[in-house]
């Protein structure tokens, strides 16, 4: 129950996220976001590894972390270069189309292709990725075309999530990723423009809730449900992100959900659905 209970608070402060990121951007280039916001979640979990005993700290660890943060980094550059161009609800649907990404890794990984009711319900899944973004006119958005490549990593992260986190330290994992997720930002960033800091209060708050709650604590609370459940099950309950995501960007930054909206989104959620029960069906089937 309490991994269950944790991924669920992850949620909502991932859907939070969207809106704190979108406000930061407006003040600050997405690489020094990135950088300021892992930096400090990175120093975060520091004292954390105090707590664990020297034997304990093993490198396969670091390592399995290290690659999940390897995805992660791809993951949050591109949303967050989405998010440039897009609204925040916009990205978290779009974000929630992962879940066809880790079916599609699914079947690649077990050289097994989809069956006709999951190519349905993908097909569902489009249909309602077309609804939702066009109703902004933005078929061929740049910002699109970001995040739904940031869906992919997630759905590779996700997937390879339940095979590390199962002979895994959650929160070495998390702290490995956390330390990859800096280093790769620290390289973009210098690369880009001369680091420069927020002078808004506002920018402040939204990076320190950007690294805090959604990424040391968002990503140790994934590793720890997926330690006791698989990629699919996490995914399905991952895309609540969505819904509060939507909520919070019509609060705060006053977004406009029409209609169309809606009805995509509603598709896009049961495709997911349908896809994440079934795969969950067959696997119940193989095991008997």
């Amino acid at each position: 129950m309490m991994p269950l209970v944790l991924l669920m608070i992850a949620n909502i402060v991932w859907g939070i996220g969207f809106s704190c990121t979108k406000l930061a951007l407006q003040e600050l280039a997405a690489p020094n976001f990135l950088l300021l916001r892992f930096s400090m979640a990175s120093a975060a979990m520091l004292p954390g590894l105090l707590f664990f005993k020297k034997h304990s700290l093993r490198k396969r660890d670091f390592v399995d972390g290290a690659r999940l943060g390897l995805a992660i980094a791809a993951l949050n550059g591109l949303q967050t270069l989405g998010l440039q161009t897009i609204t925040a609800s916009t990205s978290a649907f779009l974000s929630g189309f992962s879940i066809v990404f880790v079916l599609l890794i699914r079947c690649v990984t077990r050289k097994s292709w989809p069956n006709s009711k999951d190519l349905l319900a993908t097909l569902v899944c489009v249909l309602g990725l077309g609804l939702i973004t066009g109703r902004q006119g933005c078929y061929l958005s740049v910002g699109v075309a970001y995040t739904l490549f940031a869906a992919f990593f997630s759905g590779l992260h996700t997937y390879a999530m339940s095979k590390y986190a199962m002979r895994s330290n959650a929160f070495l994992l998390a702290t490995a990723q956390m330390w990859t997720l800096t280093i790769f930002s620290a390289l973009v960033a210098l690369s880009y423009k001369p680091l420069t800091l927020p002078a808004k209060p506002i920018t402040w708050a939204c990076i320190v809730f950007c690294s805090l709650p959604c990424a040391a604590f968002g990503y140790w609370a994934q590793a720890y449900f997926q330690k006791r459940s698989g990629a699919l099950e996490a995914a399905v309950l991952m895309m609540l992100e969505m819904v509060f995501a939507s909520i919070f960007s019509c609060v705060w930054l006053g977004e406009q959900l029409n209609l169309s909206f809606y009805l995509g989104a509603a598709m896009i959620l049961a495709g997911s659905t349908f896809i994440t029960l079934h795969a969950k069906r067959l696997s119940q089937q193989s095991v008997h």
